[in-house]
């Protein structure tokens, strides 16, 4: 049974978890696609 719970709770939080981190991988790929293209226009402006 504590087993069964811990794992229960673990999914619950890493359920809970994955949507934040998604958001945050994605604004850091956006951000750096930014920055990364921004430094391109620049040097070739």
């Amino acid at each position: 049974m504590g087993l069964f719970s811990n794992y229960y709770l673990h999914n619950r939080y890493v359920k809970a978890l994955h949507p934040i981190q998604l958001i945050n991988m994605s604004t850091s790929l956006l951000s750096y696609n930014n920055i990364s293209y921004f430094f391109v226009k620049n040097k070739y402006d």
